[in-house]
């Protein structure tokens, strides 16, 4: 069948339609829109008829509201996403109850580990064998709280990503009709999958390890430098320069998870434009061409988690492996030989600081990195909260208006008091 061009003529494949899909974008394009609209077909920005020189406003009628091409602050975003968790705030008092319970019996396992193995230097079996049993019981203690903390805390998130899914659901559908021909329905999809697990995943656990990790941290801290000023100065000294590198880190992995969140949208509304049309795919033998499309936007994704995935290694390369499992431990166990054949430390106190100080360390890195994931999930929720945000036009039932009109409150936007609706000045023909 011959092919005519249309469109910006920049040479893209949505440009290429037949005589047939032209006498369907003709009758479709025929809709009276307000002065103020912009409609798009078939990936084609057209200006609408306006009238008296009318002008397209800027109240973000033009549906960018979804896209989020505008980054919102980072400090706001992450103070979005933490207000997220309010519904919730019974379920997570009680996992942090749990939390605060557990971490005394957590804490005192690795000194009773450096007791058992002082005292079996000494030849003190008896008191080896006691410290063995209470090491027991503790740890049996801490492993059942565990449970509950884990238990609530993902009880939380659940209840976090339904609710999100299902406000998120209801604003889409409240939009204006004009809204669904400018934004793909693969990309709304995607705003209720992906981006709303991405926003959630995170966000729970940050209270659980951020709580956990500032209290292990603080006991931690304090039982160094009661037990010496020196070995405490050098374990925590590294801190303020893995809080630095995990700063930087934290900026640039809510960019790219941004943009990763950006390209999953783009490879679903691909896919499911090509399968709900599949019939007309196969019709015009345009299987190839559909491959190589989504082809290219999964490519974009893999490149941007190729990045991810590269700079995850250089951190934890630099901050885990190299700062803290070598250089920290190879100084302390420098300072720690010097202090005992100076007879100024015993075994038993060097033994527990190297214990602590792998908590001390790996809890930091924790603390930091709960952040980093917090800023994250704030990063991958633009988008939802644009939607979420977005001043819907008349007659979309989201209008305040049209809400009024059905027997809606603002409150109770999902359940309608009343489904009166009345038509005036309607003509049907045939």
């Amino acid at each position: 069948m011959p092919t005519t061009k249309k469109g910006d003529g920049d040479g893209d494949d949505n440009d290429l339609t037949t005589p047939l899909l032209n006498t369907a974008t003709s009758v479709k394009t025929n809709v009276t829109a307000d002065d103020d609209d912009t409609f798009l077909t078939n990936d084609v920005e057209r200006p609408a008829a306006t009238t008296g020189g009318g002008t397209p406003d800027d109240d973000g009628d033009d549906g960018s509201e979804a896209t989020a091409d505008q980054p919102t602050s980072r400090i706001a975003g992450t103070c979005r996403l933490l207000n997220l968790t309010t519904p919730h705030y019974r379920t997570l008092i009680v996992g942090c109850v749990v939390l605060l319970l557990r971490l005394p019996f957590s804490l005192f396992i690795p000194d009773f580990v450096s007791r058992v193995l002082g005292s079996l230097g000494e030849g003190d079996y008896d008191k080896a064998t006691q410290m063995i049993m209470w090491l027991t019981i503790v740890g049996t203690v801490d492993s059942v709280l565990d449970f509950g903390c884990i238990y609530f805390f993902g009880a939380a998130q659940n209840r976090m990503v339904r609710d999100l899914r299902v406000d998120t659901f209801a604003a889409i559908l409240r939009q204006e009709v004009s809204f669904f021909d400018k934004v793909n329905s693969g990309e709304l999809v995607s705003r209720l999958t992906s981006d709303c697990s991405a926003m959630s995943g995170d966000l729970t656990w940050f209270f659980r390890f951020s709580i956990e990790a500032s209290v292990r941290i603080t006991f931690i801290a304090v039982y160094m430098l009661l037990k010496n000023l020196k070995l405490a100065g050098a374990a925590l000294g590294i801190i303020p320069v893995i809080a630095f590198l995990n700063k930087l880190y934290g900026d640039w992995l809510a960019q790219n998870a941004k943009e990763v969140q950006e390209s999953l949208a783009k490879a679903t509304s691909v896919a499911q434009e090509s399968l709900a049309n599949v019939r007309t795919v196969i019709a015009f033998a345009n299987e190839d061409k559909e491959v190589h499309k989504y082809e290219k936007v999964i490519e974009e994704n893999y490149k941007l988690t190729m990045t991810q995935l590269i700079a995850t290694g250089l951190y934890y390369m630099t901050m885990s492996t190299f700062l803290v499992n070598t250089c920290i431990q190879a100084v302390l166990l420098y300072l720690g030989m010097r202090m005992v054949k100076a007879g100024t430390l015993d075994t038993t106190t060097l033994l527990a600081f190297m214990l602590y100080q792998g908590q001390l360390q790996n809890y930091t890195l924790q603390l930091f990195q709960s952040y980093s994931a917090l800023i994250k999930s704030a990063g991958a929720g633009d988008h939802v909260f644009a939607l979420l945000d977005r001043k819907v036009k008349q007659p979309g039932t989201g209008h305040p208006n049209v809400q009024e009109r059905i027997g809606r409150s603002d409150d109770e936007t999902t359940k309608p008091k009343s489904n009166s609706l009345t038509f005036t000045n309607v003509n049907f023909v045939y």
